[in-house]
């Protein structure tokens, strides 16, 4: 049998409550037996395997299968939902348009202006340099936000598409066909949702759900996010992993698991963050009615009110450049 390559593995702590029994002696010299509780955390492996080409060609038809199934269903395509929104003016009004122009063009322009001002073809002094390019870095970091802004409530007008649906579904067959787990008392992997075909390893998901199993709940919600991160194309690599993991205790939280050192995170990573939940959340609704999954959290950002959001950006703009000011000194 080939060996298993891996996308990525991990851990899910599962902890158990026992009954220990404990002898002493009391004040009069008597043996007393104390029973008492014991919790122990014991770590589970899981694991994201590789794919190979046929798995690729299966996923593959796969979403052809089910895009055709939307189309028939009645749900419009993405071009033609773009095509109808543009009869009607389009997905924004012309102030929004404009602007969602003017950040590109901006966010390009300060892109260039910090290049130059890394190079320092000014030959200004070391404290200069810094300065000015913590200054563009707060202002690309707020254009980027804003730009975020709109792109998910563009994004959001498409999420009943036929293509969207299919990609859910995708999402969802890669995650029973790719994660492994071992069994209790086994030393070697296994499939974590055993069974012939599409359905029936669906069942087996199904099965874990209702069991509401907080360490089940736990390493399939992991493997959905992991899963979900690779199909995205935003992890390749060990460490591209381990920063989905990061983000996923640091957005959900962990089940039985000790808090670890924290770990260097990549610049900008809340657009892959969010569009990856979005793909957790979608990705386990089943075209048939379905138990909802266990713990999925959203996170909702509140649009500042009218009058807020230039006193805000400047107060976020004024701490970035305090921070690196501070370390530029040091």
């Amino acid at each position: 049998m080939a060996k298993i390559k891996w996308l990525y593995e991990f851990e899910v702590y599962k902890e158990t409550v026992s009954q220990q029994k404990e002898k002493s002696k009391n004040d009069k010299g008597e043996t007393v037996t104390v029973e008492k509780e014991v919790v122990k955390r014991e770590p589970f492996k899981f694991g994201i395997k590789q794919p190979n080409r046929k798995l690729y060609d299966d996923a593959d038809l796969f979403y052809s299968v089910k895009l055709s199934e939307g189309i028939k269903a009645g749900l419009l395509t993405r071009p033609l939902l773009e095509k109808r929104y543009e009869n009607d003016g389009g997905v924004f009004n012309e102030l929004d348009r404009d602007r969602y122009v003017d950040l590109y063009r901006e966010i390009f322009e300060k892109e260039n202006a910090l290049q130059k001002a890394a190079i320092n073809l000014e030959k200004e002094t070391e404290e200069k340099k810094t300065r000015a390019m913590a200054e563009i870095y707060a202002d690309l970091t707020l254009l980027r936000k804003e730009l975020q802004e709109y792109e998910v409530r563009y994004s959001s007008l498409f999420d009943q598409t036929a293509e969207n649906r299919a990609k859910n579904q995708t999402i969802m067959w890669w995650v029973l066909n790719l994660a492994q787990h071992v069994k209790e008392g086994e030393g070697e992997y296994t499939q974590m949702f055993e069974g012939e075909n599409y359905e029936a390893k669906l069942d087996v998901y199904d099965a874990f759900e209702e069991k509401s199993d907080l360490f089940w709940d736990e390493a399939i919600k992991k493997a959905i996010y992991f899963v979900s991160f690779w199909h995205s194309g935003q992890a390749d690599t060990e460490d591209d992993f381990k920063n989905a993991e990061n983000f996923y205790n640091e957005s959900y939280g962990t089940y039985g698991e000790e808090e670890e050192e924290e770990e260097v995170l990549p610049d900008d990573p809340e657009e892959t963050v969010e569009e990856v939940k979005k793909d957790v959340k979608a990705a386990t609704k089943k075209s048939k009615p379905r138990k909802k999954a266990a713990a999925k959290k959203k996170v909702v950002k509140k649009e500042p009110e009218a009058g807020e959001s230039k006193s805000e950006d400047l107060e976020e703009k004024e701490k970035q450049l305090e921070m690196v000011t501070e370390d530029s000194g040091e």
